[in-house]
């Protein structure tokens, strides 16, 4: 891998793009399926995953040791997905959806610890703290082919605080650096603008390019 010096420190710069599985956590996380199952009519409520996109820049500075500094900024969706099936007045079902987006720039700042290399593969565990910015937290409902917003809250500004964890690999490929990216999320505040108290959760998988 090539960077540019400054110092002591090596560093190298990137971009990453990928896919992020996200759902709710905490003691109220359900609130929403509760309510459902109290509709009569309402049955086979499951709680599901929303799939979203992420993308960022990331610099990671070397000092020399097997522990460097990786700082990042990207923009990631997460939120919560439920599933139900609504039975009508003439016995006929039909499956329906509760969809909650939760948007955020965030910054993570991860240490990054340098494992054993397999010929071009350089392997890596990652570990950190992530400061997200609220974008978008909205919810829609979806029965059939018809689809309504919902009011999930109000003040939807704020700041979300977590974790990250995972582990990375550096591919050398000539003249690129190919990086491979995994990673569970934990929420450790509660999402901005909700009506009742969840945690983010969520596992990003994403591929990238050193320069």
């Amino acid at each position: 891998m090539t960077g540019a010096r400054t110092d002591a420190v090596d560093l190298q710069a990137g971009i990453r793009a990928g896919l992020n599985v996200a759902t709710f956590r905490g003691d109220e996380a359900k609130t929403i399926q509760t309510l459902l199952r109290r509709i009569p009519t309402v049955s086979g409520t499951n709680e599901g995953w929303r799939t979203g996109f992420m993308a960022g820049v990331f610099v990671v500075a070397d000092f020399g040791g097997p522990v460097a500094l990786q700082p990042e900024m990207r923009y990631i969706q997460k939120g919560n997905q439920i599933e139900f099936t609504v039975r009508n007045s003439d016995g006929e079902t039909e499956s329906g959806s509760i969809t909650t987006k939760a948007d955020y720039v965030e910054v993570p700042i991860l240490a990054r610890v340098e494992l054993p290399a397999a010929g071009p593969v350089a392997p890596h565990v990652l570990a950190g703290p992530t400061l997200g910015f609220s974008v978008n937290t909205a919810a829609e409902a979806t029965l059939g082919e018809r689809s309504q917003a919902i009011r999930v809250g109000e003040d939807f500004s704020g700041n979300a605080i977590g974790l990250d964890f995972g582990a990375d690999a550096d591919i050398e490929l000539g003249a690129a650096t190919l990086t491979v990216d995994g990673r569970f999320g934990l929420g450790l505040s509660d999402v901005p603008g909700l009506r009742f108290s969840a945690q983010n959760r969520g596992i990003a998988v994403t591929v990238g390019v050193v320069f």
